[in-house]
């Protein structure tokens, strides 16, 4: 792991949490010889979402009680809940694995839902927004009967639902909310969709019900795919890279990196696995092989530590969402004729008036008008910047 000198002290406690065998005794000289801001740290924490994770790096502490009182009931406080939202969320996808696998319908959980239980070892640890499961194109209708039955709807304040639901077959996403639950049902891995997930995916046990997760070479592809989207767009925290980092220690021993190489050869993706996978190395402790990282190239678009834990130093990567570009020409490839085509750039640039309300947080309907003008202007430029940014390149 790299020095973390020329770090604040407070971001040096954040990076130290992340690693899940825990630097203990670097946070506790940094508790005893520094004059800490708690304010600051609580802050960052909450940004990246690692008041879980630093809860439980300071409950280890010898010194703990140099730490002032409402930091730690604060804490405590957020992994309580943390823990609670989970349970609630395990409780959901209980009841939908039941049902789903009663009607025999494929499928393989993602992200945080196969990761919180069975790597991290600790639900509480690993903040959900959602749930994310892939489900086989030619399965979705049997699925969405069976969601409209358990009470699910259709989010109407998503950009691509709405567009899917009309159409009546998926190229992204559909994401179904019951209460503050929300499903994401995949019918592809979006970020690499060439690749065949169910191939490799392996049976394990969540939550005492048998389902499948991905294979964990599939799985790492797709969390530093996912990630690298993230942080191009300025939409990343510190525990995506704590996902990569536990998943790549949880399966040290049984991890193909030979296969992993294949794969990102196979779908072009060494930029991307090489920025992410370094980092992860050099700061979170992640246990990948040197001589994996020499056969990746060796992409110019690193970013620092510094970048990624404070956002506002993150400069040269968010000022154009290029995650969110690639999205939608990977969507108007994969949907048939030009007709079809037009009416998804269509319901792009003029989605619903429920999504537009929420998006904009448009406090009067009349103003609908000048958001939608707006948007009309703003998408082709934003293509015309992109196609240009990637001609320089």
């Amino acid at each position: 792991m790299q020095s973390t000198l020329n770090l604040l002290a407070e971001d040096q406690i954040l990076i130290y949490c992340t690693q899940m065998k825990g630097n203990i005794s670097k946070i506790a000289a940094l508790v005893d010889s520094t004059n800490l801001s708690w304010d600051y740290l609580l802050k960052m924490a909450r940004r990246h979402c690692l008041i879980p994770l630093l809860h439980k790096s300071i409950k280890k502490l010898d010194n703990q009680n140099q730490i002032p009182n409402e930091v730690r009931q604060t804490l405590e406080q957020v992994y309580y809940q943390t823990a609670f939202h989970n349970l609630i969320y395990y409780g959901h996808l209980r009841s939908i694995l039941q049902a789903l696998n009663e009607a025999n319908i494929s499928v393989i959980l993602l992200k945080g839902v196969a990761l919180a239980e069975l790597v991290y070892n600790d639900i509480a640890l690993r903040p959900m927004a959602d749930i994310d499961i892939l489900i086989p194109i030619e399965e979705m209708q049997a699925a969405h009967e069976i969601f409209t039955q358990l009470g699910y709807a259709v989010n109407e304040f998503d950009e691509y639902s709405k567009w899917h639901y009309l159409q009546g077959y998926v190229v992204r996403h559909i994401k179904y909310i019951k209460g503050s639950v929300g499903i994401e049902v995949h019918p592809r891995i979006s970020d690499v969709p060439q690749l065949n997930p169910w191939s490799r995916a392996v049976w394990t046990t969540i939550d005492s019900i048998e389902t499948r997760i991905l294979g964990p070479e599939v799985f790492l592809c797709h969390l530093c795919c996912h990630l690298d989207g993230d942080v191009f767009g300025g939409r990343y925290t510190l525990y995506h890279w704590v996902d990569i980092t536990t998943l790549v220690n949880y399966y040290r021993q049984k991890i193909n990196w030979d296969l992993v190489l294949q794969i990102t050869r196979m779908h072009s993706l060494d930029g991307t696995m090489y920025r992410i996978l370094s980092l992860s190395s050099q700061w979170f402790e992640a246990d990948i092989p040197s001589e994996v990282l020499q056969q990746l190239h060796r992409d110019k678009l690193l970013f620092s530590i510094q970048e990624i834990i404070n956002p506002v130093l993150h400069k040269g990567y968010s000022r154009l969402d290029k995650s969110g570009i690639d999205t939608h020409k990977l969507v108007l490839n994969s949907v048939p004729r030009i007709h079809n085509k037009l009416r998804y750039l269509f319901y792009i640039v003029f989605p619903w008036k429920p999504f537009m309300l929420y998006r904009y947080s448009i406090k009067h309907p009349r103003l609908l008008f000048f958001y939608y003008l707006w948007r009309l202007i703003a998408y082709p430029f934003k293509m015309l910047c992109y196609s240009f940014a990637g001609r320089k390149k």
